[in-house]
């Protein structure tokens, strides 16, 4: 009995040379799977970048001397110009403006020291510290802070942020990219 002709092992099952048809669909697949690496491998930076960067999004700046901000107990507005940072894949800069003052005469210690974000907590406006007043007034809907930022009235949900202070080299140094809890 046999079971199959021999024939017909001789002959391929498919054609090796394709068709139109067939080499069309191919080229076209891999004109799309290029274009899918394109928008995918810069994603995928985009979010793996922060998990490998060791500083994390940590970017200490120096607010001040210790010296000369130890008998500061009044608010004082600071300006940090020209933060440079890589957002990613690419340089760049930012300023920031910030109020820091100190607990205590004479503070020396980083816990002597208050240092406050200027964002309202409200609805992210830029708040502004009044000498007159000695309070933080945000402009856009009337919200007021108190020296310590504690919010005092209007709409404001709850205190401004306050950065982590340490002492490096004599100066009073923050992260200016510090998140604040709600």
């Amino acid at each position: 009995m046999i079971l199959s002709n021999t024939n017909d092992l001789d002959t391929p099952l498919v054609d090796p040379t394709p068709t139109r048809r067939t080499f069309l669909k191919t080229g076209i697949y891999a004109v799309a799977a290029g274009a899918g690496l394109v928008i995918a491998v810069p994603t995928m930076g985009y979010f793996i970048a922060p998990a490998t960067n060791k500083e994390g999004s940590a970017i200490k700046v120096a607010v001040g001397k210790v010296a000369d901000l130890s008998n500061q107990t009044e608010l004082k507005t600071v300006m940090l110009r020209d933060i440079t940072y890589t957002d990613t894949f690419k340089p760049s800069t930012i300023n920031r403006k910030v109020f820091v003052r100190a607990l205590k005469p004479n503070a020396s210690q980083p816990e002597d020291f208050l240092v406050l974000d200027s964002t309202c907590t409200h609805a992210g406006c830029s708040v502004d510290y009044r000498v007159s007043t000695k309070d933080i007034f945000c402009g856009c809907h009337g919200s007021y802070y108190d020296q310590d930022g504690k919010n005092i009235k209007g709409p404001a949900p709850r205190p401004l942020g306050s950065y982590e202070v340490k002492i490096e080299n004599g100066e009073v140094v923050i992260n200016v990219f510090q998140t604040f809890s709600v």
